[in-house]
């Protein structure tokens, strides 16, 4: 057996060997229309091989190890069509290969986001130049499931995908890469009482304008300086990671271009782009610069209401021989920054508030790939960034209590403390410093080995780190003696957030495709990888402290066919998000309780003494957040008809969520006065008042895994044949998506109720599996009519919204599995305690919920209707000028919400106009 074993090994061996030489070299040179110049630095890949090149600088590409066979070449540029070649490789190959530049004139311009392997969809150069984008969340109306949202750039909106809604976590679990390098914001730290997420006060103009926990802000994401996107809905490759909802993967503009002058307006935005390519030299490679800036306002009567952004970046490359091998060099260095930094409106002037923000982003990335061209290491690749970030919050607000006295935050350790009272109005200033420091590096080599004829192994395997480091000063309160959210006694005292340790993340990752192509009309790609990775610095105490995050992942797709063409694909991931700086290091919670409140009327007798508790709301036990993901999908094209669907699930129930914890607390309480006691003209001690024991329940917010997002539906995408006489073609794209959103742990709840003057005794806790369902059904229609003669492009939107519902669900037990009580103790509900519920006992008679048969009903939304549209002419040179409206008709009627409300949602409508120059200097 052994030996039958070994000569099995020994003879795929041999196969194997024989069958690598079975590969061929293409060489070739890409020209363009433009005078026959050389496509400097174009993409150049071979179509379902997971082959990849640039050109260098006079256009020449090598391609190594391709299958012997028939092939379609494909070629991108910066302002030229994508080109498509076929070609036969029996040996080594020379093509000779020439770009059209981006015109209407073309019979065929593309502006649509296009299909691209795995599932994937890919929004290239024209359309993004087409659809005017501000930043990038206008790029994703593109794809499928999206729905048209109006644009307004003062607020921090939240990244949604494949999903109803918007949740944190799901916008926190979307990777953004770019360039290769992620864009990430796991360092921001915000620990202050009134603008930590769970507080029971907070600050709604600095909540609203930042996206603390809650992801990368696309707002500060140019779209001008972007070549194309990429984005992954579906399973991610096993060579990203930190992740939980897919990833969008930006490449850069990057190599020779003219001049190129971009000015928008609209109601809301003015924008000002121009950039340029220029080759500097015969050896010396390519320089692209771009600098934008954008002035947003979404309502003109509220100051508050601007947004200024100014951004720049600087991209080289360069492709360097050394021997037989190539180098190819990429570095870039990008600038964002806010302009408008004094915010005030109407309210603020009143009470003489202010809101001063101060955003700048310093980023580097550089790039090296060696092409080796051997079987065993084909290429070896080489990514480090580094940015730097400093994020500051000024405020002077103003403090009013109308709800009687409050004390002044005294108090640095538990127990009895004299207060002061804190006056009834006063002003409070204090900043919120961040300044993250993030560096990332990346270890990729790729092998390609032929194992039959048809077959090929393209195996990626690689290892990263990155480390975040914040070195603001973090929340800073000018006096501490003036709290600014001081409404329930609860206060923080905020490290300095250079204090808190780094974080680190060490992965290494493996991906097998195998490549199957009969070079006839069936196409079989399986994907088999995973990644490994762990947290570093974290302290011992903590439970991912060493613990190894293994992420499997797995894509199958087969094609069949040449004229009538079927694809079909499976997949099968697992994603995991690891918390973020400010969710591992918690401030600790001071919660001040009044002991003896004499407050008197004459200010010299006030008298003040309270119990200070502190909690440390740390959760050590913090997991990361992993989503578990199928989906499967099919594809046909015949003769420009184009059908797409793909239908998925996805389930996360460890999300990162504030949690409300209840604590048993008893101290002495001094409120009722001796017998005979003379309080008047002196200051009251506690020995005038009788001593009593009193005990509350009390409540911290601590970070804990317990948000359940559960994601199924369908989506679809159908392109018809060009109507050539009305010279239109026609895409419709929408889906069916129902997300759940709930808790994984029970619900805690305390009766708001007294008895016998004291505070009720017990905390419930319920396991109803409670949840609140969203489901929307749409279609986008979009009709894009070209007309080649007159350089004319008109585009009709229109968005039909035919199912759109809310409602709250859970299995209708209203009793308690279990309580708490004054001694910290839980207990379950056995069947005593529920014959005192059902016998309506005095004090157990509370633990009973009651939920009006209204929170249960459904509200659904009345089908609606949206109609925008866009006119481009292009002239000489490829100048454009484009003008669009937005909710031309916008029908939404109203309805009557499943609480019996009358309501109706719309969007506002608006126009603009946009100028586009391309100027051959």
């Amino acid at each position: 057996m052994k030996n039958r074993t070994l000569l099995f090994t020994l003879s795929l061996l041999c196969m194997v060997i024989s069958a690598v030489g079975q590969t061929c070299t293409v060489k070739g040179k890409i020209v363009t229309d433009h005078d026959g110049e050389a496509a400097s630095f174009a993409i150049v890949s071979i179509r379902n091989q997971e082959l990849r090149t640039l050109s260098d600088v006079n256009g020449y590409f090598e391609l190594r190890n391709v299958p012997i066979g028939k092939h379609t070449i494909e070629v991108e540029c910066l302002g030229y069509v994508k080109l498509q070649h076929q070609f036969m490789a029996m040996k080594d190959v020379s093509l000779s290969l020439r770009l059209q530049s981006n015109s209407f004139t073309l019979p065929e311009f593309e502006i649509m986001a296009r299909k691209s392997r795995k599932g994937k969809v890919v929004v290239d150069e024209a359309a993004l130049e087409y659809i005017q984008p501000t930043s990038l969340a206008d790029v994703m109306l593109l794809l499928p499931g999206s729905v048209y949202k109006e644009n307004n750039l003062t607020q921090f909106a939240q990244i949604s995908s494949r999903q109803v809604g918007t949740d944190a976590n799901t916008s926190l679990g979307v990777g953004i890469v770019t360039d290769g390098a992620p864009v990430t914001n796991d360092g921001i730290r915000s620990q202050l009482v009134g603008i930590t997420e769970g507080s029971e006060h907070y600050d709604g103009e600095v909540r609203s304008r930042t996206g603390i926990n809650q992801g990368a802000d696309m707002r500060m994401i140019s779209t001008d300086h972007i070549q194309s996107v990429e984005f992954t809905r579906g399973i991610s490759s096993s060579r990203y990671g930190n992740l939980s909802s897919g990833m969008i993967s930006i490449s850069s503009k990057h190599g020779v271009t003219p001049l190129r002058v971009r000015l928008k307006s609209d109601l809301k935005n003015t924008l000002l782009y121009a950039g340029k390519g220029w080759r500097l030299g015969e050896k010396a490679g390519s320089l692209h610069a771009g600098i934008d800036f954008l002035h947003s306002i979404d309502d003109i009567r509220e100051e508050m209401d601007k947004f200024s952004r100014l951004t720049g970046q600087l991209y080289y490359n360069n492709k360097v021989k050394l021997g037989s091998y190539t180098l190819d060099l990429d570095g870039r260095l990008s600038q964002t920054l806010t302009a408008n930094k004094m915010k005030k409106d109407e309210l603020t002037y009143e009470y003489n508030e202010s809101y001063k923000a101060d955003y700048s982003r310093t980023a580097l990335m550089m790039k090296g790939l060696l092409t080796l061209g051997k079987p065993w290491l084909s290429q070896l690749e080489l990514i480090m960034s580094a940015d730097y970030t400093r994020d500051r919050i000024t405020r002077h607000r103003m403090v009013l209590s109308g709800s009687g006295p409050l004390n002044m935050p005294l108090a640095h350790e538990a127990g009895e403390h004299e207060g002061i009272y804190l006056p009834r109005k006063y002003y409070s200033d204090f900043y919120i410093d961040n300044q993250p420091l993030n560096f990332y590096a990346q270890l990729n080599a790729v092998s390609r080995i032929q194992l039959l004829k048809n077959t090929m192994l393209n195996l990626q395997y690689g290892a990263e780190y990155s480390n975040v480091k914040n070195h603001g000063a973090g929340a800073v309160i000018e006096d501490e003696s003036r709290p600014p959210f001081p409404y329930d006694n609860s206060y923080m005292r905020p490290r300095p957030n250079w204090a808190i340790p780094a974080l680190g993340n060490g992965a290494i990752y493996a991906q097998a495709d195998f490549i199957y192509d009969d070079n006839n009309s069936n196409v079989l790609q399986l994907s088999v990888g995973g990644r490994a990775s762990m947290l570093l610095n974290l302290p011992r105490d903590y439970y991912l402290h060493g613990y190894l995050l293994k992420d499997p992942r797995l894509n199958l797709s087969y094609i069949m066919g040449k004229a009538f063409k079927n694809t079909f694909r499976v997949g099968y991931g697992e994603e995991s998000k690891t918390p973020t700086l400010d969710y591992l290091y918690p401030e600790k919670l001071y919660k001040d309780f009044y002991m003896l409140n004499a407050y008197t009327i004459d200010p010299r007798y006030r008298h003040l003494i309270t119990y200070t508790n502190i909690y440390d709301v740390a959760n050590r036990d913090l997991h990361v957040n992993k989503n578990r993901k199928m989906e499967a999908g099919w594809d046909i094209d015949y003769r420009g008809f184009s059908l797409s669907l793909t239908a998925f699930y996805e389930q996360s129930d460890a999300g990162f969520e504030y949690f409300t914890t209840y604590h048993p607390l008893t101290y002495d309480l001094y409120s009722q006065l001796k017998p005979g006691a003379n309080i008047e003209g002196r200051t009251p001690q506690k020995s005038d008042y009788i001593q009593e024991k009193y005990s509350i329940f009390t409540t911290s917010q601590q970070v804990k895994n317990s948000q359940k997002v559960t994601k199924r539906g369908i989506e679809y995408r159908l392109i018809l044949p060009k109507l050539k006489p009305l010279l239109t073609t026609i895409e419709i794209n929408g889906a069916y998506y129902q997300t759940d959103y709930a808790s994984s742990l029970p619900l805690y709840y305390y009766p708001d109720v007294k008895i016998g003057g004291k505070e009720y005794p017990y905390v419930c806790i319920y396991d109803n599996g409670a949840r609140n369902q969203y489901r929307r059904f749409n279609s986008n229609v979009w009709l894009n009519t070209h007309i080649p003669k007159f350089k004319l492009f008109l585009t009709n939107f229109f968005q039909v919204v035919w199912l759109n519902t809310s409602q709250y669900k859970d299995n209708h037990d209203y009793i308690p599995t279990a309580y708490i009580d004054m001694q910290g103790n839980r207990r379950p509900v056995d069947e005593r305690i529920r014959s005192l519920i059902e016998a309506d006992d005095g004090t157990f008679r509370y633990f009973r919920r009651t939920i009006l048969p209204v929170k249960y009903a459904c509200n659904k939304m009345p089908i609606s209707l949206l109609w925008n549209i866009k006119a481009t002419k292009e002239f000489a040179k490829g100048t454009k000028l484009s003008f669009f409206v937005n909710g031309l008709l916008d029908v939404s009627p109203k309805y009557l919400s499943g609480s019996k409300i009358t309501k109706r949602e719309w969007h506002d409508p608006y126009f603009g106009l946009e100028l586009y120059f391309n100027f051959n200097l």
